[in-house]
């Protein structure tokens, strides 16, 4: 997931590919279509849909790969969920693209509705700094107390213990990732975002909704 958050919203629909051995699971609005106004999915499509990176893979005719072996070009690790990048053959986790400001989605070449993550725009000097929880470098955020060195993956700070590393959103819903030597800095009116999901791979069979069968709970304002 790219938000951590496992509701469902009349609005914003928690898809998962319909591709087996992928299973991706996202909201519509977390993934994104590249364009500027993105038209709400029928409910009724739900269990065909097949997120970008099988589409583009049964386009070439390409052997489908497992979800968990596709590799993310940024962090250089493998789940979760991914978007196609500019370069071919390449993927780009949708929380690296959150978590990492100078990382955009643009409008895809290839498919007019679809997206893709230009991760040329990484800055050169994430590529030296060293993950503080994996101790591998490439494509990691720092502590946002000031002068602090520490550095994370998106992905491994996320899935870490609070004690670990904190991650969230401060009152001015900008992103923080905290680590354990500056937790004083967290504020009470900060919100903790954690992937309590990395570790449960969604098993499970999507199905047709009827037309009147649409889920009741209301986007959050």
């Amino acid at each position: 997931m790219v938000c951590f958050d496992g509701a469902e919203y009349a609005t914003n629909p928690l898809l998962c590919c319909s591709v087996p051995t992928c299973r991706m699971r996202v909201h519509l609005a977390c993934y994104g279509s590249g364009t500027d106004s993105m038209p709400l999915m029928p409910y009724k499509k739900r269990s065909k849909w097949v997120c970008d990176v099988c589409t583009l893979e049964k386009k070439h005719a390409t052997e489908l790969t497992p979800n968990s072996a596709r590799v993310c070009v940024v962090c250089k690790m493998s789940g979760g969920v991914v978007k196609p990048t500019k370069a071919d053959n390449t993927v780009c986790h949708l929380v690296c693209v959150r978590w990492l400001p100078e990382l955009k989605q643009v409008p895809s070449e290839v498919q007019a509705t679809s997206s893709v993550v230009d991760a040329d725009l990484l800055f050169g000097t994430r590529k030296s700094l060293k993950c503080h929880i994996c101790h591998k470098r490439n494509g990691c955020l720092q502590c946002m107390s000031k002068r602090c060195t520490k550095a994370f993956h998106a992905v491994c700070a996320l899935r870490a213990l609070e004690s670990k590393v904190y991650t969230g959103v401060t009152e001015a819903n900008h992103l923080a990732c905290i680590c354990d030597s500056h937790f004083a800095d967290v504020r009470a009116t900060y919100r903790s975002i954690k992937d309590v999901f990395w570790d449960q791979p969604y098993l499970g069979t999507e199905v047709d909704l009827e037309e009147d069968d649409e889920p009741t709970a209301a986007a959050p304002s």
